[in-house]
């Protein structure tokens, strides 16, 4: 066990078993001190309450935690908003039950429940996790004179309550806490509103971004997926008293917790014994369609799983046919033909497996039919459309919800889920399925008829067509076989537009090509962008791209108006901004609209990442990629085209990321003339320099200088520094989405998290290495991709050194020459031996004489990455594996990846050194079946060998220029990333696993997980295709389907087979069977 495992085992062993004398209750005499040790447990040990830090705090609560969970939850704190500052707090119960936190140091009171008047009070800690204060012996729930349950955090526990109490006014709301440091509130919460048909919303401050929808009876009609929760039982009590919301376990040996987290995302956790880890049910939001915002507009429906989302009801329309074509559905549909309820000819169409629209103003009787229903609805010339209140029951429901106001947030869910719903439409918008089949024979007759009448004409058509395309030998001959969804523009246009490409209209040059001014007619200013040659592209994908590019828009987006494809040429023609780009003004404008400016680009690229139904990612968003228009509004340019040039062309003049971050609001003119001057005598990058002066208190030296301090407007300043080192930190997950930066740049400051060290921190002296390690010098930043002494540090690297031993191995000295790392092969001499970093980063130790003699090599022992042309397996001769391990700052972690060290073909990730967490699958000759995505990759060549020596896999890139490395992290994650030189940052290529079903063994023996499925994990035997193959199979050489089926049936102890490139079969539990999509069938 090494040194660093003795320690967590002592400090858990320490925690688990510290002291916790305080029984479950509170007495007027017997008060809880913060003295380390001392806490209430509840009488079944299921929860414990004390004083805890956060991590990253010194400040202390009173709080609520599982006891038996190692890993501290807290899921309710009294006073978080005051803390105590220091180990000197109590919790005490007053004569008259009010409960105290008093600060020892002074004896302030720090928060207080008020007081109860009562005689003889008693607080107890229950074993459901409620802290609750009462008279003396009586436990009678109804007669509790205070609390938790009644003042909720950020997590709604079985039992607990979330809504309203009618009588009291009470409003029990989840909140989130502002950052895993500080339980205090944040923005975000989650509750009801009670207005109409209640409902349950999450809230950002005021404005509701996430409609979880009414109560049916069945679920939350937003919440698809509480209607296949076995493990729940679902409470909602409407009534005089209440509106509320509760769960309840059925097997009370699930642990359980729903959360609000810090941001904006509700999760429900379940707690997985045997992995001793949190695992997430279920969350919200879930997809564009969850948008509050109403992505498809009144009358439209959205559907997540198709491209494009939204679609009008039958009987609308869009009411704006270009904006639709662009995929903005907000404006919505409208009506085909209007209603005639006085002459009573209108009717319903049924909309069924839908989230309801919103119900904020619709009316709602319980008693009701549903017969009954659609009667008043027919009597009420405002009514729209009409549900069903409950569908819990057998038949179509009872109760009636009526719509008398547009019908907006409509959502389509799979068959089998959702409930139905009655839209009101005219006669003429009813239709029949007669009527339908009419009308398609006779639009077949008319097609036939005309067909023959212009059979002449279509052929002189197509006379003249082939005449002039070898007359115009410059054009493409696929270039007309697909229109562009925008107007196509020719040669001899452009020209004339630009003055023949004049330098007088020359605006600049980019890494695309250079920007021409023009003018179409005498009106329009056009900006004219000419592609370079550095696109691989086919004329085919540059149009599918260009169309791409035409449908997104938004006011923050440059528009684009048109293209020109001819002789070789192509190019972009885009709407002119007649301010440039805003690296040109960022000495010009106000801080005012530096402010406006940062909101916009968030905006845009928000619309971007995830509003777009194309989910672009722009990879090169610097300030000249920023353009102004006459009114200074921001528009981002090139949003499009490094998908189109694959992200992966050089530029001639590159910008920094600083570039970046300074959009953000760290830009400013003294960086702008003084760039050179941190680096020299700081020794610190630019990001790290804002860094020091954050985390120093001086965030306001970052404005502009010729801003007196008079006129600098604090908050805005310190907000946009906050927001901007928020985007950058170090861990991926800790960053915020667009969606939430939209948010933080119009909040207060103070209730924004906190930042943690943004990534990229690094000095300019590489002098402070302690460590022996091999590194990627493409990047300005220290990427290690592999370490020596990873398990044995020099504690002084002052005469540390790395050299060939007398014996020719290679040797990491420590200060005082004492060997902590040997490469330990066997070379006689060190005369014989020489040692060379070779440009794919493997160290090889070879025969000084013979340089085809490798002694030793880097490959052979790899750390925590993956390189090109490294390779992971096993040597047969040896019995040696080689694995990637998890770093822990650098000593090998709890995760490994490698071979199936059971024999087996496949890949797998073992977590803690034998518990398989996620298999690559099986090797089927091209690629593993547990990745089906890699055999569509152009960019990655993957090779598996097994021969009579050794069995291993490795990679290769067909791109030289292209950088990546595959890591494992701690967590059991495998990412790959490449570098992208444009932004100088590593971006990630693929996440493994990615999704639930990716995980080994999930749904145990014989159980099937679908992804797609709100219930993941399915049972039962039967023909499945498109799978990805479960683990340790036996493989059979030789023969043919029908005979590996024979040798199946012949053995009674086989469970499966599948025949792919060969024979499988399998015996015993079938484990890690996944659905993939069509198209990936692996057996």
């Amino acid at each position: 066990m090494t040194k660093a495992s003795v320690l967590l085992y002592l400090l858990t062993t320490s925690i688990l078993c510290s002291p916790a004398t305080g029984g479950d209750t509170v007495t007027p005499a017997q008060p809880l001190v913060d003295d380390g040790g001392t806490s209430l447990i509840s009488a079944g040990g299921n929860f414990e309450l004390g004083f805890f830090s956060p991590v990253g705090s010194s400040n202390h609560y009173i709080g609520i935690w599982y006891h038996r969970i190692p890993v501290q939850t807290v899921v309710w704190v009294a006073n978080r908003q005051q803390p105590v500052t220091g180990r000197s707090g109590k919790l005490s119960l007053e004569t008259d039950g009010a409960l105290v936190i008093t600060d020892g140091k002074n004896s302030t009171v720090i928060w207080s429940s008020g007081s109860l008047a009562l005689a003889n009070p008693v607080a107890r800690l229950l074993d459901n996790g409620n802290f609750v204060v009462k008279e003396g012996s009586d436990d009678d729930p109804s007669s509790f004179a205070w609390q938790s349950f009644d003042l909720l955090t950020d997590t709604l526990l079985p039992g607990m309550k979330v809504g309203w109490n009618l009588t009291s006014g009470l409003n029990r709301n989840l909140t989130a806490w502002r950052n895993v440091s500080d339980p205090a509130p944040s923005l975000y919460s989650a509750g009801f509103d009670v207005h109409g048909v209640p409902q349950i919303f999450l809230w950002s401050g005021s404005r509701r971004f996430w409609r979880g929808g009414s109560w049916n009876g069945r679920q939350f009609s937003g919440i698809q997926e509480m209607q296949t929760d076995n493990l729940f039982d679902m409470v909602f009590v409407v009534d005089a008293r209440e509106i509320v919301y509760s769960f309840y376990m059925r097997d009370p040996s699930v642990v359980s917790r729903l959360v609000m987290n810090q941001w904006g995302i509700v999760q429900r956790f379940v707690w997985l014994e045997e992995r001793e880890m949190w695992s997430v049910f279920w969350f919200a939001p879930k997809d564009q369609c969850d948008n509050m915002l109403s992505p498809c507009g009144p009358y439209g429906v959205c559907y997540p799983n198709e491209s494009p989302m939204c679609k009008c009801l039958q009987g609308f329309h869009p009411k704006n046919p270009r904006s639709w074509d662009l995929r903005d559905g907000t404006d919505g549909c409208v009506r085909n033909t209007a209603l005639d309820c006085r002459n009573g000819t209108d009717g319903f169409t049924t909309l069924s497996s839908v989230k309801i629209p919103d119900t904020s103003t619709s009316f709602v009787d319980r008693s009701m039919s549903l017969e009954q229903c659609e009667a008043l609805c027919r009597r009420n010339c405002s009514c729209r459309a009409y549900a069903s209140a409950n569908i819990s029951g057998s038949g179509s429901g009872s109760g009636c919800i009526i719509w008398t106001t547009e019908l907006t947030d409509t959502k389509m869910y799979d068959s089998g889920s959702g409930q139905d719903i009655y839209v009101r439409l005219a006669a003429a918008d009813l239709g029949s399925e007669s009527s339908q089949s009419h009308r398609n024979h006779v639009v077949v007759i008319i097609i036939i008829v005309s067909a023959l009448a212009t059979f002449f004409l279509l052929s002189f058509a197509c006379f003249v067509w082939r005449r002039k395309k070898r007359r115009n030998r410059y054009i493409d001959e696929e270039a007309h076989e697909q229109d562009l969804d925008l107007p196509l523009y020719d040669l001899d246009t452009m020209a004339g537009a630009t003055g023949n490409f004049s330098m007088d209209n020359k605006l600049g040059e980019g890494g695309f090509g250079p920007v021409y001014k023009g003018k179409l007619g005498e009106l329009q200013e056009i900006a004219v962008k000419r592609l370079s040659e550095t696109s691989m592209q086919g004329l085919d994908e540059f149009k599918n791209e260009v169309t791409l590019i035409a449908k997104l828009q938004h006011r923050n987006l440059v528009r684009l108006l048109g293209c020109c494809i001819q002789a070789g040429e192509r190019m972009l023609i885009y709407e002119y901004m007649p301010h440039g780009s805003l690296d040109s003004f960022l000495c010009i404008v106000g801080l005012a609209n530096t402010v406006q400016h940062h909101r916009g680009i968030a905006r845009g690229l928000l619309y971007l990442h995830h509003d777009s139904r194309f989910r672009i990612i722009h990879r090169d968003l610097k300030a000249s990629n920023i353009l102004l228009d006459k009114d200074l509004n921001p528009k981002i340019s090139d949003f499009g085209l490094a998908r189109m040039f694959g992200g992966r062309n050089r530029r001639k003049n590159q910008e920094s990321r600083r570039d970046v971050l300074r959009c953000f609001g760290a830009g400013n003119r003294k960086w702008q003339k003084n760039r050179g001057v941190y680096q020299s005598s700081h020794h610190l990058n630019l990001l790290a320099h804002i860094w020091s002066l954050w985390n120093e208190g001086k965030g306001l030296e970052l404005a502009d200088g010729s801003m007196g301090q008079s006129s600098l407007p604090v908050a805005e300043v310190m907000r946009c520094i906050k927001v901007g080192l928020l985007c950058v930190q170090e861990r991926p997950e800790d960053r915020p989405t667009m969606s939430s930066v939209v948010v933080m740049l119009g909040a207060d400051s103070a209730l924004l998290p906190q930042p943690r060290q943004p990534g990229f921190i690094v000095a300019k002296d590489p002098s402070e290495t302690n460590s022996s390690t091999s590194k990627q010098d493409s990047s300005t930043n220290h990427t290690v991709v592999w370490v020596a002494n990873r398990g044995n540090p020099v504690s002084n690297a002052s005469g540390a050194e790395l050299r060939l031993s007398d014996d020719g191995n290679l040797v990491v000295l420590n200060s005082f020459k004492v060997p902590v790392w040997s490469s330990n092969s066997t070379p006689s001499t060190s005369n014989a031996s020489v040692a060379v970093l070779v440009d794919t980063g493997n160290l090889v130790l070879k025969d000084g004489s013979n340089s085809s003699t490798l002694f030793w090599q880097s490959f052979d022992h790899p750390t925590d990455t993956w390189m090109p042309r490294g390779w992971l397996g096993a040597n047969k001769i040896t019995g040696e594996y080689q694995n990637i391990t998890s770093c822990e700052n650098p000593a090998p972690g709890p995760s490994a990846q490698s071979m199936d060290p059971d024999g087996s073909n496949q890949y797998v990730i073992l977590w803690n050194g034998s518990e398989i967490y996620w298999s690559r699958g099986l090797w089927n000759g091209q690629y593993f079946t547990g990745v089906p995505g890699t055999k569509e990759s152009t960019a990655f060549n993957f090779t598996f060998v097994d021969n009579r020596d050794r069995k291993f896999a490795t990679y290769t890139i067909t791109d030289s220029a292209f950088i990546t490395r595959y890591v494992i992290d701690s967590a059991g994650q495998g990412r790959q990333w490449y570098w992208l030189d444009t932004t100088e940052e590593w971006q990630t290529v693929f996440t493994q696993p990615l999704a639930h079903c990716d995980v080994y063994s999930l749904c145990g023996p014989f159980g099937i997980c679908n992804q797609k499925s709100s219930q993941l994990c399915q049972y039962g035997f039967l023909l499945m295709s498109n799978v990805g193959l479960p683990a340790n199979p036996r493989r059979l050489t030789g023969g043919s389907d029908k005979e590996c089926k024979a040798a199946f049936l012949s053995n009674c102890s086989c469970t499966a087979y599948s025949f792919q490139n060969g024979c499988s079969i399998w015996s015993g539990a079938l484990r890690s069977l996944r659905q993939l999509d069509n198209g990936d069938n692996e057996g």
